[in-house]
């Protein structure tokens, strides 16, 4: 897994925390940012840029959990190995919202253009397939499980072949995140029992067996 790094944290409060967000759907994104939008004027925070925008960055990841976490510490492995990644609070906030947000793109919008008819229609298509392919997506990565563990194993199988690029189930992060997604009782399980290096079968396995101990 990717390893965190430092961040310098905001000092603490006598304030209730606010609620971890895992990236359920039951505590919206949008919920749960909104939070912490009203937090900031509470919070004894740097003035100057970017370290006001590092101990907000510092200050919500204090508050993730499950799957927000596991996706933020490969945010993090990524921004580390100079690949894409938010540098600033607002393009960190965005993401958020693009990967757990409750709104799932529908249609590419339409934008002025002096193009000809042909061209611009190529151009709406062009923008067409790549919203299609952000809520394929969205739709992979918001799975989980609402049957049994082979219905979500097969599902998760199958969507992963819709998004517009190759997913590596037997990647480390993708056995992870399917791990999260399973019934917490069965998850607990098989995050105790996960090691580095185990294929997606192995957690499958893994998580069958829980559900048969817990009779689920």
């Amino acid at each position: 897994m990717p390893h965190s790094q430092s961040l310098t944290l905001p000092s603490p409060l006598s304030l209730p925390p606010a609620e971890l967000f895992s990236g359920d759907a039951s505590y919206p994104v949008e919920q749960f940012l909104a939070i912490l939008d009203a937090t900031w004027p509470l919070l004894p925070l740097p003035a100057d840029e970017p370290r006001l925008s590092a101990a907000k960055i510092a200050y919500l990841a204090q508050h993730l959990r499950g799957r927000a976490r596991l996706w933020f510490a490969e945010h993090l492995h990524h921004r580390a190995s100079g690949m894409h990644g938010a540098h600033t609070y607002a393009q960190l906030r965005a993401h958020l919202l693009q990967v757990f947000g409750s709104e799932l793109p529908l249609r590419a919008p339409r934008r002025a253009s002096t193009m000809g008819p042909e061209e611009k229609e190529g151009e709406q298509e062009n923008r067409q397939r790549i919203v299609d392919r952000m809520r394929a997506e969205q739709i992979f990565a918001r799975l989980v499980q609402k049957g049994t563990v082979q219905d979500y194993a097969h599902e998760y199988e199958e969507k992963s072949g819709n998004c517009g690029h190759r997913i590596d189930l037997d990647d480390e992060f993708e056995c992870l995140w399917f791990a999260h997604g399973l019934r917490p009782a069965i998850c607990d399980e098989v995050l105790r029992v996960f090691q580095p290096g185990m294929k997606f079968k192995d957690v499958v396995g893994e998580a069958q067996r829980a559900e048969n101990e817990l009779k689920m």
